[in-house]
């Protein structure tokens, strides 16, 4: 009898990926869903950001999981996006601060273990894995 595996969240680089990429919708719409949209270098910087991310994720998706580089590109908008509030000056309003701390934390972490737990070459994605019908001996 075979058993599965469970596995946990982002554990996957297609999981981590994928979360990067609803990230980057939400970093791209905050600013209008939170109504900080006055602050114009915080409207800037989240659609700039949000849209480097989307089109990072993309590329990793689009180009296998065996490549991690694209997975590193974008933790340091991750980083740039927590460290932001405060080199642009837009601390205040204090919901546009801590939205741009947490989503850039989350893509920061989300980055690095899409990256480290890249998929070794001829094997499948652990998610497609997952996915496959269980063998039977």
């Amino acid at each position: 009898m075979n058993t599965e595996t469970v596995t946990s969240i982002a554990s996957t680089p297609d999981t981590a990926i994928g979360i990067n990429m609803i990230l980057a919708v939400w970093i791209v719409f905050s600013p209008f869903l939170l109504i900080y949209r006055q602050v114009h270098p915080a409207v800037l910087n989240s659609v700039a950001v949000g849209v480097l991310l989307a089109v990072f994720s993309g590329i990793r998706v689009s180009i296998g999981y065996r490549q991690p580089g694209w997975s590193w590109c974008t933790a340091p908008l991750g980083l740039w996006l927590s460290c932001s509030p405060f080199v642009l000056g837009f601390a205040n309003p204090p919901i546009a601060r801590w939205n741009n701390i947490a989503a850039g934390a989350l893509v920061s972490f989300l980055s690095w273990r899409g990256a480290v737990i890249t998929v070794p070459e001829g094997e499948a994605t652990p998610s497609a894995l997952s996915r496959s019908e269980p063998q039977t001996s």
